[in-house]
């Protein structure tokens, strides 16, 4: 079996994984910040070197700065509206190729009398952000609200993301920043992003279970008293609010202590590891399949593990489980939860999406041999059945 969905969710997890899952949830774990035994008091050292770590790894300015969740959507979620919210933009603006995490919270707010612009990138994949930034400050003197993911899950663009923040700080816009597709895979340094938030998940670059996320405040943020998107326990017990400060403030409930302990391992292994060469096994495959017949590459490959393909004019669900049932590939299919990509990249209506293959930190230039010899064979079979056919009676 060869995993190439990393994009979806990484496989495998770091070494001895499973033994540590084994260990973690044959363990006590009391409530983090919830008690004075032994369990609770572990708990919270447990996270408080969780996001001592994930801070490093990032470049924030303190842990204090990183809030956990539940999911990068969970957490999008939570920036957008306490941004909307606490300074009430009058425009957002994002482009045509996000994530619906990143869209269907903008829709929301687009219903409830913000301007959304939703740009379309040129041919070579760039923003005209600035446009966009000088038609917002034109409107209205409120600050704008930017989202963008930094690497696009469809087309694998890695977006210089420094260079936008620089552009939202000359506008005065906030930038919220999609980083479920980068961060542990490609480098991230918040600071030099100029970003406002950066939310990401645990269970793909980082290496780490589902159910988890953390959410980057930058010093605009972290103590601006943004409304959170729950509340509950947490905090002084005797107030009516939240905490004012991060990252309490946007912790409300019993955080997944397990999949911490869990992610800890994951964090303490990447932080031992040599740069991946995911992202030049896609570049390789990249190579191999282009100009071959019946295959079409959508995008251009560009700093992110992934290729997008299709081929002939088969269903791209259709291929995904041919690579899956012949040849022991496990690929994602269809539209990706970013429909307007899709639409924008010529894909969605013709092939209900397309073949999305994404490589991993566990993933050798064998596995490259073997997705190249198996879509080729695919376009060959569709060929072939294709002159079949030509053929008079």
């Amino acid at each position: 079996m060869i995993y190439l969905d990393n994009a979806a969710t990484s496989w495998p997890k770091a070494p001895d994984f499973h033994v540590r899952a084994a260990e973690v949830l044959g363990a006590p774990w009391g409530n983090p910040h919830r008690g004075a035994h032994g369990a609770a008091v572990r708990s919270e050292e447990l996270v408080g070197r969780c996001r001592a770590r994930i801070a490093a790894l990032i470049g924030a300015e303190s842990p204090d700065r990183i809030a956990i969740g539940y999911n990068t959507t969970d957490l999008l979620n939570t920036a957008i509206a306490g941004i909307a919210e606490r300074f009430a933009p009058r425009t957002a603006i994002t482009s045509i190729l996000e994530h619906n995490s990143v869209l269907r919270p903008l829709y929301r707010l687009a219903g409830r009398g913000v301007e959304l612009r939703i740009a379309a990138p040129s041919a070579a994949g760039t923003l005209d952000l600035r446009r966009e930034l000088e038609y917002a400050a034109a409107r209205s003197p409120d600050p704008a609200l930017v989202v963008l993911a930094h690497a696009v899950n469809t087309t694998g663009q890695v977006r210089d993301m420094a260079r936008i923040g620089r552009l939202c700080r000359e506008y005065g816009a906030f930038l919220v920043v999609d980083g479920a597709q980068s961060v542990g895979s490609v480098p991230v340094d918040v600071v030099a992003m100029h970003a406002d938030a950066v939310a990401f998940p645990a269970h793909k670059g980082l290496l780490g279970p589902t159910g988890l996320g953390f959410l980057y405040l930058g010093p605009r943020l972290a103590d601006a008293g943004l409304a959170p998107l729950r509340v509950g326990g947490g905090g002084d017990a005797h107030a009516r609010d939240m905490p004012q400060a991060a990252p309490g403030r946007f912790e409300a409930g019993t955080p997944n202590v397990h999949g911490l302990a869990l992610l800890e391992q994951s964090l303490a292994w990447l932080e031992r590891q040599p740069p991946s060469h995911a992202d030049a096994h896609a570049h390789d495959l990249w190579q191999r399949l282009a100009g071959v017949p019946g295959i079409r590459l959508y995008g251009e490959h560009a700093g992110a593990a992934i290729v997008l393909c299709n081929v002939g004019d088969l269903p791209s669900q259709t291929v995904s489980a041919v690579l899956d049932r012949d040849f022991g590939i496990m690929t994602r299919a269809g539209l990706h939860c970013a429909p307007l990509a899709h639409e924008w990249l010529g894909s969605g209506a013709s092939h209900g999406g397309a073949v999305r293959i994404s490589f991993g930190k566990f993933n050798v230039a064998a596995d490259v041999d073997a997705a190249a010899a198996a879509l080729r064979r695919i376009a060959e079979s569709v060929h072939e059945h294709a002159a079949h056919e030509r053929v008079p009676a």
